[in-house]
């Protein structure tokens, strides 16, 4: 299965040396778990077959998911929010891309 986001698009985003190996599989681990959840996010799928996606929203998607992956690799721990308790979602880009993206439930 091909992701929409190549190996290659991520390391050149976190400048790093394109001919070096050593983070491929962390990276590619990281770039799957970001589709993943950005396919639970938004109702669509992403991969496979038959991609449910609208084609008009595929670049946001990638957007997202190097938002995603760049954080996850920068920051594996999460982050605390002016120094209180918990984590927040980083990067708040990737809600403002995805929201208007997200399939909602009709009423």
């Amino acid at each position: 299965m091909t992701e929409p986001v190549a190996l290659s698009d991520i390391k050149n985003d976190l400048g790093l040396d394109p001919g070096a190996t050593d983070q491929d599989a962390r990276i590619e681990r990281l770039i799957k778990a970001a589709r993943r959840s950005v396919e639970k996010r938004i109702g669509y799928s992403v991969v496979g077959d038959e991609p449910t996606i609208p084609v008009n929203d595929i670049d946001v998607v990638r957007q997202a998911i190097c938002l995603i992956v760049a954080t996850w690799f920068a920051l594996p721990e999460g982050v605390s929010v002016d120094g209180r308790a918990g984590s927040a979602e980083l990067p708040l880009g990737v809600s403002w891309l995805l929201d208007p993206v997200a399939k909602w439930a009709e009423d």
